[in-house]
């Protein structure tokens, strides 16, 4: 029943209002310390929305221990120092808390065709283990080479070049 409310108090939508709900509870209930410091002013607002963009795909409890971390952190820094800090409290709670089997690169593999672009080219991002993804990259790169190295040899000697399709289709004579 809030977000109705919250979205005409806000002028915003349905679903802005239900992610200002969940911020708003993460705050409360995950990081509670920091907020306390934003509401006396030791904390300033753009150093805490910062950390909260940062801090978006932290589990509940590594984001606990990071709101002990950074309630206890010196923060008569500059930015640039904080924002170093800050980086480094979340790979000590990314590298102490367990990965979630969603987040685990063996099962996010996919592939993904972007739509065309106007100038005709396209883009193939392909998503999943680096060792996995080096090797496909090397084998596509070696088959590039081998195509144009064909199409130079066919444009060098005079004869039709063949399309990839055609190239599958038949066998060179």
């Amino acid at each position: 029943m809030e977000e109705p409310h919250l979205s005409l108090a806000l002028r915003c939508t349905r679903a802005q209002a239900r992610s200002a709900i969940r911020e708003a509870h993460r705050v409360a209930t995950l990081l509670p310390l920091c907020f306390a410091r934003l509401s006396r002013g030791e904390l300033p607002a753009p150093w805490f929305e910062k950390s909260l963009e940062r801090t978006g795909s932290l589990e509940d409890d590594a984001l606990r221990r990071l709101d002990v971390e950074l309630s206890r952190t010196d923060l008569s820094v500059s930015p640039e120092v904080f924002s170093r800090i800050l980086g480094h409290l979340l790979a000590a709670a990314v590298a102490r808390s367990e990965e979630p089997e969603h987040a685990r690169p063996e099962n996010r593999r996919r592939v993904v065709l972007d739509p065309p672009r106007p100038d005709g080219t396209g883009r193939l991002r392909i998503i999943g283990p680096i060792p996995e993804i080096l090797d496909l990259s090397r084998r596509l790169d070696l088959a590039a080479h081998a195509v144009r190295d064909g199409q130079r040899r066919a444009f060098e000697q005079g004869t039709p070049r063949r399309s990839i399709r055609e190239a599958r289709s038949r066998p060179a004579a």
